[in-house]
């Protein structure tokens, strides 16, 4: 969100919040008021929301039943809750998304291009088909003929936000197969805040490993965004717990060749398609007679 820290940590906060609000099967008085406090704050009180709008965060979507009743001409204090739980009534608050300036996505296409890595993990990514549009038109070979990263794959996650982890890899390493784990752990209380998806590729003719496959797994522990509580804290514990126990796992099937892409810049309240990205090249063998192919260990 393009907005002061604090700002946008509010925002984020009653958006969690009240869609969690939304699911009680009934609506307490305090409940009520706690929905109009945080649609309040999140602009959708008195109307839907409109998205062009500069003083609304998000809008109301309301696909059956009536949530709320406004008084023709009344004011914030006017309006009421009518619906009295979850059966009454169908929809959920979105978040609009803000506009990212052209620099900021040139500059992280820079940065990627720069990188030339094989393989690239990317954090906060929205849907595949803006992914791909990104990588179509802003990463392309140096005639600009062929887009430098063909293969670009994006897992609908746990982020009711829809910020998601993608991987972007060149035209050597198509992907092979795809494992998503945001079931991982019990309903209600999934362990990863995103996903800590799989991709498996195999290492291109030529290279060193040719033939052999390579894990990939790309994670966004929980963000420290908004406050680093024992609650935080405890739960990027159990998602690295979880990220350990699945490499071992890759391991123990006899896969020797990993690596997880994982965010490491501090976070920051600007989202664009590729706010942060780690990639991975593997080494390629060199022309040369004294080097020897490697065994896997």
């Amino acid at each position: 969100m393009n907005q002061p820290e604090n700002v946008a940590a509010e925002v984020l906060d009653a958006h969690a919040k009240v869609n969690e609000l939304f699911e009680h099967e009934t609506y307490s008085s305090e409940d009520k008021q706690e929905i109009l406090r945080l649609l309040k704050i999140l602009g959708p009180l008195l109307s839907d929301g409109d998205p062009s709008a500069k003083d609304s965060f998000a809008v109301l979507r309301v696909v059956r039943g009536h949530l709320l009743k406004r008084p023709r001409g009344g004011g914030e204090d006017a309006v009421t809750v009518v619906a009295e739980g979850r059966g009454d009534w169908t929809g959920w608050v979105d978040l609009i998304n803000d506009r990212i300036e052209a620099v900021a996505i040139e500059n992280t296409a820079r940065v990627i291009r720069e990188l030339g890595a094989d393989i690239v993990g990317v954090m906060e990514a929205e849907d595949r088909l803006t992914q791909q549009r990104f990588s179509d038109t802003l990463l392309r070979d140096q005639d600009d003929t062929n887009p430098l990263y063909p293969h670009v794959m994006v897992i609908d996650g746990n982020d009711p936000r829809g910020i998601d982890v993608r991987i972007l890899a060149n035209q050597d390493y198509p992907i092979q197969t795809i494992r998503s784990r945001v079931d991982d752990g019990p309903v209600g209380n999934r362990i990863f805040s995103r996903d800590c998806p799989e991709y498996w590729f195999r290492f291109p003719e030529g290279s060193a490993l040719a033939g052999q496959p390579i894990a990939i797994l790309v994670n966004h522990l929980k963000s420290k965004f908004g406050g680093n509580d024992e609650t935080s804290v405890r739960r990027r514990r159990r998602q690295a717990e979880q990220v350990a126990k699945i490499y071992k796992e890759i391991r123990n099937g006899g896969c020797r060749k990993r690596c997880r892409a994982r965010r490491f810049q501090r976070h920051t309240a600007q989202r664009s398609p590729a706010a942060t990205a780690r990639g991975y090249r593997p080494h390629r063998r060199r022309r040369s007679h004294s080097l020897r192919r490697r065994r896997p260990r």
